[in-house]
């Protein structure tokens, strides 16, 4: 159980903010693990778990789950025990992933070249007996497996009923439902690799040379007749564990089409970023609103913007994190605009706001007024800033955009109907006596029990502050469990 504590306090979240309150749980694991002990021996009554959408590179959006402290070191902890059981754990590397997209073409060079008795005899891969790769994808993968067939193949591999049912009610309990795993969180990785698995052996088993990463699947065949064969039984075996695969993503290409296509992935990946590089990315992105023809040749089209384009973004954005002299208000003001156009670049923007902060807090404030005044921002955006606005302390500053940022917040927490941006900005507010404890204390016990962590977090800074009476403090304090562990 402390593992497993450990595990999820040290959790990297990159699509979503840590959850509030982890240093302080991690701080007392003991007392924690032993209070959660109790609750699961006396039969813990579990908590139902929040969504919130997160867009997706370019198009799309996926469900990001936000469960409470108990029930995520209860699915760390059972996962843990089985996977222990299995003796493996899924690579999700980017090494793993490199091999992945690497070794079909390893397969083929060692299956070889077809005869020929030309002169002029054409290169490896044109000449390969393998002519085609098949690529597929599950669609939402994550979103529909089967809760009875993931316990199924659970009990196959350890033979532990009690903690494949323990598993099985948990998922059930905390999502209402008897199908899906929550995105984003560590043991749901482990999870879905192992019913991954099941559609890759099925596919194996038909003699069809088969790699899997994730939900992603690669089949090496020799023309677009076996392509076709393959591609069906792939997709049998997909629907025996309640999938589909995603039409939209599934494609034959020729095997050097797709050498070329991922000729790139056989680089290391470890070179840092030329910031001078990263400055020309950004700064010449342009938009509907602006001409084309003042743009570099490699300039992104923001209205019509790739998977690739985005992970140049990133790279870019990670590249002048690492390098913040190199941004100026001019600068930030062009990364903004890049979030009106592809809102999955948020957190990678506000990282770099929120490392300037320190020293240049005017900057700093002009680009979240600006990002909270000309951007359509949704939920998910909403929150990141929110949390953003408080880690940099911005609200205690003498920047020009505290008062504007300040009522921002204030009218998130008044105005929104999603929980979770409701309590972030509790959060904030209080950490700025900004927010009256009656209310903070009411929302503990009224809002979805998933969320307490927040509003302990906000009560505690309130109380550090002398603005917490302290038997209103001490009551919910002798509350015990959680409370005891956030409230010192």
């Amino acid at each position: 159980m402390d593992d497993a504590v450990a595990q999820e306090a040290a959790a990297e979240e990159p699509l979503f903010p840590q959850m509030a309150g982890w240093k302080d749980i991690a701080a007392d694991t003991p007392g924690f693990t032993q209070w959660l002990r109790g609750q699961l021996e006396a039969g813990m009554p579990t908590s139902r778990g929040l969504v919130v959408m997160t867009p997706k590179p370019v198009h799309g959006s996926r469900p990001v789950a936000i469960w409470g402290f108990a029930e995520r070191v209860t699915y760390r902890a059972i996962t843990n025990l089985l996977l222990d059981a299995i003796g493996r754990r899924a690579d999700r590397s980017r090494e793993a992933f490199r091999e992945f997209l690497i070794a079909p073409l390893t397969y083929a060079k060692e299956i070889g070249s077809k005869p020929s008795t030309a002169v002029l005899r054409k290169p490896w891969p044109y000449d390969a007996i393998i002519e085609h790769i098949v690529k597929a994808d599950l669609a939402s993968f994550y979103e529909y497996v089967d809760h009875e067939l993931l316990g199924r193949e659970l009990l196959v591999l350890t033979g532990d009923y009690k903690a494949v049912d323990c598993l099985v009610d948990l998922l059930g309990d905390v999502q209402g439902r008897r199908f899906g795993l929550p995105q984003l969180l560590g043991p749901s990785d482990e999870l879905s690799d192992i019913y991954g698995d099941k559609v890759l052996r099925e596919t194996r088993r038909h003699g069809w040379p088969t790699w899997r990463f994730n939900d992603d699947f690669r089949i090496a065949v020799k023309s677009m007749a076996e392509a076709t064969a393959a591609l069906g039984d792939l997709e049998i075996a997909a629907r025996d564990v309640g999938m589909i695969l995603n039409e939209g993503k599934t494609r034959t290409p020729l095997i050097h089409n797709y050498f070329f296509e991922n000729i790139a992935d056989y680089g290391d990946g470890d070179e840092k970023v030329d910031p001078d590089w990263a400055v020309s990315v950004i700064a010449n992105a342009y938009s509907a609103r602006e001409s084309k023809a003042n743009a570099p040749e490699d300039s992104i089209d923001l209205n019509s913007p790739t998977s690739d384009d985005v992970r140049t973004f990133r790279a870019a954005l990670t590249g002048l994190r690492d390098n913040i002299d190199y941004v100026d208000r001019d600068l930030l003001h062009r990364a903004v605009n890049i979030v009106r156009y592809l809102p999955s670049v948020t957190p990678w923007v506000l990282r770099i706001i929120h490392k300037i902060a320190s020293t240049e807090a005017p900057i700093a404030g002009s680009s979240l007024s600006e990002m909270v005044t000309s951007v359509s921002l949704s939920t998910w955006q909403s929150i990141w800033l929110v949390r953003t606005i408080n880690d940099t302390d911005i609200l205690s500053s003498n920047a020009d955009a505290t008062a504007l940022l300040q009522t921002w917040v204030t009218g998130q927490y008044n105005n929104s109907s999603h929980p979770v941006l409701r309590a972030e900005a509790t959060v904030c507010l209080a950490a700025h006596l900004a927010m009256d404890h009656k209310k903070v204390v009411r929302a503990l016990y009224e809002e979805p029990t998933a969320l307490s962590a927040w509003y302990l977090t906000a009560l505690k800074s309130l109380h550090a502050r002398g603005s917490v009476p302290q038997d209103v403090y001490d009551a919910v304090r002798n509350d015990g469990g959680i409370n005891r562990c956030l409230l010192p």
